[in-house]
């Protein structure tokens, strides 16, 4: 499996990933372009945290060889990250045969915080998904943690048929 990680990739470079990946004898089928606004936080919402490492990566089977990477700013927040989504008219459709929506994962990794996990995060084509973070101090003393803290961001209802 092939994966593309790009720092600082571009709409170009994102639209000829989207054309020409190829799923053995199926093409993508996420022709559309989301967009991910990652914000870490301390003390809810309260202090911002710099330079905290965002890692994106797909868990569909449209978009599983995709991740991408980037680092919170001054104010805790990173530029919105462009994501393959499915085209934007199946969100617009009641009942939609298949999700109208791509999911990913989101990592957030900083030395001196517990590390987090995000599952299932949703991202639509032609919108912008805001995820904000509450960052946890890792403290001398505190019990090891396991290895990140996990939360499950599973709140999206199954689609009917």
């Amino acid at each position: 499996m092939h994966i593309l990680s790009v720092e600082k990739a571009d709409s170009k470079q994102l639209s000829a990933y989207l054309k020409y990946t190829i799923r053995g004898d199926e093409r993508l089928n996420y022709t559309d372009i989301g967009g991910l606004s990652v914000s870490a936080f301390l003390a809810k919402d309260a202090l911002p945290v710099e330079g905290v490492l965002i890692r994106v990566r797909g868990t569909d089977e449209e978009n599983g060889d995709f991740a991408r990477s980037r680092v919170t700013d001054v104010d805790g927040r990173t530029e919105i990250i462009e994501l393959p989504a499915p085209e934007r008219e199946l969100s617009q459709t009641p009942r939609p045969a298949e999700a109208p929506y791509a999911t990913y994962t989101v990592e957030a990794h900083k030395p001196g915080y517990y590390s987090k996990v995000i599952e299932g995060v949703a991202v639509f084509g032609g919108a912008v998904t805001v995820l904000p973070i509450n960052m946890i101090i890792y403290r001398e003393g505190d019990p090891t943690p396991k290895d990140t803290l996990t939360t499950v961001s599973n709140e999206n209802p199954k689609l009917e048929q």
